[in-house]
This record gives structure tokens, C-alpha cells and sequence, in this order.
């Protein structure tokens, strides 16, 4: 599992890099969204890395959240990338994705920017070893996530 928390920054990383052109390049709706999903999940297991360690639930470890941070940070900085138009629920492609996405685009790309800000934030509690900082920081990480699933994802 360490080292698992040690690649994800490298390899969120390489995907950004990776995916960034393929849209622009006007990569195929599925492709996208396929990338999309991917970027999700590793926003998720970053926020299950965490979680525990901002409720108390696991014992402070400094380099996991770090690396954690950093994954949500490259993810974030990247989001408003994946989602060009032609990506929603009219490609045909199966996507949590609402409309509300491009119907409000700049509350989107105002929501994720606020995460981004907040990852950093709390990022930044994290390097100076701050846990009482790292955990009131992550309650309005955890809250910017919410925002988005209740505005622009789809109710599983």
C-alpha cells in the first residue's frame, strides 16, 4: 500500500500529461469520458487516503498525505479539461455527467478551481506537519467535493 501511495502522484501525473492532448486532439466521446471516470476514481482513493487521517481514524503519516494531495491537486488542475463539449449524457456514452455541467460552465469551472484551492490548502497544512490546520482544511475539501456531485453528477 506504501508504495502504491507513492506512485499515485507520479503516475496521476502521467495521465494528466497524457490526456490533456488526446482532448484536444478531439479524442472520441468514449475515450474521454473513459479518462474522466479514471480521473474520478483516483480523486476517490485519494479522499479514502485522507479521510481516516483527518478524522483521527489512522495514525498521522505525513508522506501518505502528501502523496494523496498531490493526486488531487494534478487531477484538479486537469478536471474542467475532461469535460469538452460532446462529453455528456447526448454522446451516448454512459456518464454521471449532467448537462449542468456545460449549461453552467462557469460554476463549473468555478467549483473546480475551489477544490483545487482547497487541496492546496490543505496541502500546505500537511507539509508543515499542521494536523489541527490539515484537518479543518479538509472539511471544506471534503465539502467542494459535494458541491460538484450535487450540482453536475447524476444520482447513482
Amino acid at each position: 500500500m506504501r508504495s502504491f501511495l507513492f506512485l499515485m502522484p507520479f503516475a496521476m501525473a502521467v495521465f494528466m500529461a497524457n490526456i490533456a492532448p488526446a482532448v484536444a486532439q478531439g479524442q472520441s466521446a468514449a475515450t474521454v469520458i473513459e479518462a474522466r471516470k479514471e480521473a474520478m476514481k483516483a480523486k476517490g482513493g485519494a479522499m479514502r487516503v485522507l479521510t481516516p487521517l483527518a478524522r483521527g481514524d489512522s495514525p498521522w503519516n505525513q508522506d501518505a498525505a502528501l502523496a494523496a494531495l498531490a493526486t488531487l491537486r494534478r487531477v484538479g488542475d486537469g478536471t474542467a479539461a475532461l469535460f469538452p463539449r460532446g462529453t455528456g449524457p447526448e454522446s451516448g456514452v454512459a456518464t454521471a455527467a449532467l448537462p449542468a455541467v456545460w449549461d453552467q460552465w462557469s460554476n463549473f469551472e468555478a467549483a473546480t478551481r475551489g477544490f483545487t484551492d482547497a487541496a492546496r490548502v490543505v496541502e500546505e497544512a500537511a507539509k508543515a506537519g499542521d494536523l489541527e490546520r490539515f484537518k479543518g482544511g479538509f472539511g471544506a475539501l471534503a465539502r467542494s467535493c459535494g458541491t460538484c456531485h450535487e450540482t453536475f453528477r447524476a444520482r447513482r
